[in-house]
């Protein structure tokens, strides 16, 4: 291979390898400070909405307390708690018509038992068995403010009064409206009031809860019982907040309760509680269901979970798109049970279980990022937080799909390697181009040698000389050979002049011995005297 080759070849390979390897390097660095900084990014746009949520629930919260004493504190709360329960316990049964009675039968087995079941997978009810646990005058009072009041179910709360004109309907005319404008105001879900002995005098709604004692009726041992029963022992202006569990007069939906002794200068008078307002929980979680314009793209979602790892907000896809999250509880591995009970009520609030390393982590009271892989096998990035919920622990998780948080990453990696590509291309064009030219600097003078010493060869011209130029080396070469061939000439002069000699001595000795002689044996004996 010729020298020009091989330098082209050589330069070429060495360039194009080094220039892989630094594009390489390259495109390597930069992909990774790229992927960090787009995770960076992901995961700062997460935790700012994560503390953006829990700033708001925390908010919140302490705005349902502020409401809750506030209202404890009012004449008008006062005067109600003691006027309705001493009407309570004095209410007349003899005034309630035995139809009355009977319409709340029917309403406890065919309008309450029916969507019982409906709601808890066929469970039966069991609702009169609940019935039967009420007072006399818990029954008289359900009878007329429950199964006689002329509203709908759902709609009981807009009743004024029966038309009995009781002690208890002429308290109730009075203090309903404001307590219920109060309620509307503040998007609360249901106010009680409960006297010393349990008894509960008034709710907003009307539910089967209402005039049931706390102490020894059919909900002793719920949710509501449990406020009551520690607001007892609290101070003026303490509350205490019983965390979501099923509640039965709500069909067993998940219902959280907070609640607040009621003072009368220093003698404690009754309790007030709050049903607490789910649909305000979530509205505050899910951005009022506009999770695209406040920057979590198409799958991220905060919710909260609590101590139980049950929701206590409701998952993105589950407003979204209700029927593919009902087709995927399966994939989640949610019993069948649940996953009912989550189809009939359209609602996960305290049914659905969160097993994740975020949840996890945040119940123990961290906080942090972390990539996780649901039951479902979605991948997802996750930052998490503990939040103190008046004195319960919950886990408050912000979170995004991974191939949607890092998409960029992709775009990114692609782009990387295509321009690292083109200029590996155009480097490794640009290096042969300059092979060739570096190849043809050094192997032109040396051709151009070269073919000066094949002519000086083949016209026997030793006075003909390379021409002194190019490379430092190549002048060195050139002027080398040139005293070479000055040498070569020389030599072979001298040579001619001592053979032209030689010939004339042997003339000369040719005639004076009259015989001829051999030049050459001459020569030889003169160049070779010994």
């Amino acid at each position: 291979m010729k020298i020009a080759n091989k330098i082209v070849l050589s330069m070429t390979l060495l360039s194009t390898a080094v220039v892989v390897l630094a594009g390489a390097w390259i495109g390597w660095s930069a992909s990774a400070l790229s992927q960090q900084a787009i995770y960076n990014r992901a995961t700062s746009q997460l935790l700012s909405v994560r503390e953006i949520k829990k700033s708001e629930i925390e908010r919140y919260l302490k705005s349902v307390e502020g409401q809750l004493i506030t209202l404890a504190h009012m004449v008008s709360t006062v005067d109600a708690v003691q006027g309705l329960s001493n009407a309570f316990k004095n209410y007349p049964l003899d005034s309630v018509p035995d139809s009355s009675f009977r319409a709340l039968k029917d309403y406890y087995s065919s309008q309450f038992g029916q969507n019982y079941q409906k709601l808890n997978n066929g469970q039966e009810a069991n609702s009169l068995m609940r019935l039967g646990q009420l007072s006399k005058q818990g029954e008289a009072l359900q009878s007329r403010y429950i199964a006689s009041n002329p509203n709908p179910l759902g709609s009981k709360h807009e009743w004024m009064g029966d038309s009995l004109g009781t002690p208890y309907d002429t308290l109730h005319q009075k203090y309903h409206p404001g307590i219920k404008q109060y309620l509307e105001q503040f998007g609360l879900y249901d106010v009680f009031m409960v006297d010393n002995d349990g008894n509960v005098v008034y709710t907003v709604f009307k539910e089967l809860d209402f005039a049931t004692n706390l102490l020894n009726g059919p909900y002793k041992d719920s949710g509501l019982a449990r406020a009551y029963v520690k607001a007892k022992t609290l101070a003026d202006n303490q509350y205490y907040l019983d965390d979501f569990t099923p509640y039965y007069p709500s069909y067993e939906a998940a219902a959280s309760f907070i609640s607040t002794p009621i003072f009368n200068g220093t003698e404690r008078v009754g309790v007030l509680v709050f049903q607490m307002p789910v649909d305000e929980i979530n509205n505050i979680m899910t951005f009022d269901s506009r999770w695209k314009e406040n920057g979590l793209g198409n799958t991220g979602e905060s919710y909260l979970v609590g101590n139980d790892h049950l929701m206590r907000s409701q998952p993105r896809q589950l407003l979204e798109n209700e029927s593919a999250f009902i087709g995927s509880l399966e994939s989640m591995k949610v019993d069948r049970a649940a996953a009912n009970q989550i189809r009939n009520r359209s609602s996960a609030i305290g049914l659905l279980k969160v097993n994740t390393q975020a949840v996890d982590k945040a119940l123990r009271g961290e906080r942090g990022v972390v990539e996780d892989t649901s039951a479902a096998g979605v991948k997802w990035l996750s930052t998490y937080v503990p939040m103190e919920a008046l004195g319960l622990r919950w886990a408050l998780v912000t979170e995004m799909q991974a191939d949607e948080a890092l998409a960029d990453i992709s775009t990114l990696n692609h782009e990387v390697i295509l321009k690292v590509v083109i200029a590996i291309v155009v480097a490794a064009v640009a290096a042969t181009v300059a092979a060739l030219v570096v190849g043809n600097g050094i192997s032109k003078p040396i051709r151009v040698s070269i073919s000066q010493i094949q002519r000086i060869s083949r016209d026997n011209d030793l006075t003909a000389r390379l021409p002194e130029q190019g490379s430092e080396e190549i002048k060195q070469l050139a002027k080398a050979l040139n005293t070479l061939f000055t040498q070569l000439q020389e030599t072979i002069c001298q040579f001619a002049q001592a053979t032209d000699k030689l010939n004339s001595h042997t003339q000369v000795i040719s005639h004076n011995m009259g015989e001829p002689v051999n030049p050459s044996l001459i020569s030889m004996s003169v160049l070779n005297p010994s």
